[in-house]
Parts: C-alpha cells; structure tokens; sequence
C-alpha cells in the first residue's frame, strides 16, 4: 500500500508541473522552433472515456461479479460493489504546429502518458487492496491534420495517428489478499502479470475543442513482446503455485489486442455537455485455471484458451471550464461493461459484468 502512495503522490506532482504547460485548444500557434512547443499539451492526444485504462484520473463505484478468489468474504455475493481509482496524466513533452497549406494544418505532439489504477473492497472492514496495475510508457508521438473546410460544417474534420513503440503493463494482487489466497490454500496464488506492448491508434474527428459538437472514432491496435515470459503477458513463478498444476499454465492466445471507440459530445450549454462513450475490444483470456468455493472446498475450473470481444460504454455530463488546463474538466456518469475481466490476474474470468458510477477528472 505503502509503493501506491507514493507511486499516487508522484502521479500529482507531475501533474501540477505540467497544469501551467497547457497549449489552449483556442491557440492557433504558429511555428516557432523547437523550443517553442517544449512542455506544451495538446487536446487531441486523449483518452476517451470508455477507455479501461484512461490517461485521466477517474473514481468508479462499481457493482459487478464476484468470485471468491478476490472476495475476502470468499464470494458469498454472487454480485458486489468494489472501488476503483485510476490515476492518471498524460505528461506533455513537446507539442505544436508544423505547418500549414491549402488542405489544412498539421501538428505533432508528443507525451508520455503514465497510469496507476487501485481496485479496493471498501466495504470489508479492512479495506484491502484487491489489485493494483501500474502502466508506464516511452513517449506517444501524435500527428494531426486538421481538414481545410473552406467555411463548409463537414462531418469529417481531421484525422490523427497516434504511436508508441514502448509501454508497459505490470499488475500485482495486494498483500492481505495474497495472505488469504494462502491461508485458505488455494493452489494458484499468485500469477505475475508483466509485459511490454507497441501500440498504434488511428482517429477520426479526434476532438481538438469542447465548443462544438463532436463525433469521434478511433482504432486502436497493440502487439505484445515479452522478453522475460514464453508466457506473453504473464508468469508464474515457482513459490506461487502449487507444483501440481504447474502444467495447467498455458498461454494465452495471440499476442495483440485491438479495439474500437467512438466519443460524442454536445454543444456546451453553460458550460454543461453530454458525453456518449463506448468500446469494443478484442482481447485474449488468460489461460489458467480459476478457483471456485464449492461446499466448502476450493475447486479449479478450466479457463478456455479463447479470445473474446469485450465491450464498454459510458455516458454522462462533463462540466468544462473551457480551458485546457489539467482538472478543468469535470465529470459524472454511469458506465457498464461485459466481457473479460480486464483487472491483472484475473482476465482468466470470462463473462464478467460490471455496471457503475464514475467521476472523471481531466
């Protein structure tokens, strides 16, 4: 608990180095060396909201499936409500206008976007840490080319391509649920989630203001390499599981994922506009056994090696101060997702549920 923190205060203080670094999306700036655009942020680079993993800071009070496996209660809800805190900021490293001609302009910007999401049980009386992903990055290059219009309201306004040839994924369970895995003898109590990905992102209408109503879609795309783990995206390590079932380790399949979005926005309306936000992603189930309380006794259940679509949607009111600064935007909205666990070690759980309230902060 002791590493979020400080993980969680590092997290804030970037984000109040860079808050008075924002390029306003109202600034046309035009090219003016490279010092120019140092530390300057740009709106087009952004998660949308039905991102799992946003790269804004958003708390979920969520109600979804239960399995005893994280429930220190050993799952006697088959549905329970848990916290979530994602952490996150997208740390500006350069970003401005190249340039311009008759069809449009063109901009670059890069940022690197660093994410620490906690999943808590806030209703046991110990509130343990369930599970805790850190995501860090090399820099995410974007391009944009805003359309020359001529005056004429297109639905198409721009397109922006997104790279990052290095990020990292790394999960861990908390302590006092690695205590009561152990306690209770389960034969698989720990499973090391750790890989690296590059991962490209290709948007249509990548919204670069919020004065105007919007239709964004985005594809996005990411390949796995592990150097470590034949395993992909996890490991098991020898005094986490029983040697009984150490064959019942197997990979997952494919080593990619890949996803749609689409975002709307209204028109503000005193500085009120609805947000419409959904996803559908493409990702594999963990291959290894699951752990299901029966009468008593801890029984595993085969985890088919498959992948499955997975699908996300939120929707809600941002409050927008119309400024491009970090937490000028406030929102409020309900979400509700189906597929595969998408939490650390436990994307071996297929058919998961969970339905939520969420506040946003950007």
């Amino acid at each position: 608990m002791r590493k979020v923190r400080v993980i969680c205060l590092l997290l804030g203080v970037c984000t109040n180095i860079v808050q008075a670094q924002v390029l306003s999306d109202t600034t046309r700036a035009v090219w003016n060396g490279f010092a120019g655009g140092w530390m300057k942020s740009v709106p087009y680079n952004k998660s949308f909201w039905a991102e799992n993993t946003p790269s804004f800071t958003r708390v979920d009070f969520a109600h979804l499936s239960n399995h005893g496996e994280y429930d220190v209660q050993k799952g006697e809800k088959k549905m329970r409500t848990y916290t979530f805190v994602n952490f996150g900021v997208n740390i500006p490293v350069w970003g401005g206008i190249l340039g311009s001609d008759e069809y449009g302009t063109y901009s670059l910007a890069a940022a690197i976007p660093l994410i620490v999401e906690v999943w808590l049980d806030m209703i046991s009386h110990s509130s343990p840490v369930i599970n805790t992903s850190y995501r860090v990055s090399a820099p995410t290059f974007a391009f944009l080319h805003e359309l020359n219009t001529r005056g004429r309201n297109r639905f198409l306004k721009n397109y922006s391509i997104q790279i990052n040839p290095f990020r990292h994924e790394s999960t861990h369970i908390g302590d006092e649920l690695t205590i009561f895995r152990m306690d209770n003898g389960l034969l698989l109590r720990r499973i090391n989630v750790s890989y690296n990905f590059t991962e490209f992102v290709f948007t249509l209408n990548a919204p670069t203001t919020d004065r105007e109503i919007n239709h964004a879609f985005r594809f996005g795309f990411f390949a796995v390499h592990n150097f470590v783990s034949n395993k992909s995206y996890y490991m098991a390590f020898d005094g986490d599981i029983d040697p009984s079932i150490a064959s019942l380790i197997g990979s997952a399949k494919g080593d990619y994922e890949l996803y749609f979005q689409y975002q709307f926005q209204s028109k503000p309306v005193k500085h009120f506009q609805a947000i419409a936000s959904a996803e559908i992603r493409n990702r594999a189930r963990y291959n290894y056994p699951m752990q299901e309380l029966s009468n008593g006794t801890w029984k595993l259940v085969n985890s088919d090696d498959t992948r499955n679509w997975c699908f996300n949607v939120f929707a809600g009111v941002r409050y927008s101060s119309l400024q491009d600064t970090y937490f000028s935007r406030l929102g409020i909205g309900l979400s509700a997702y189906y597929g595969i666990n998408p939490y650390g070690q436990f994307r071996n759980y297929d058919n998961f549920q969970q339905y939520g309230v969420s506040l946003i902060f950007e």
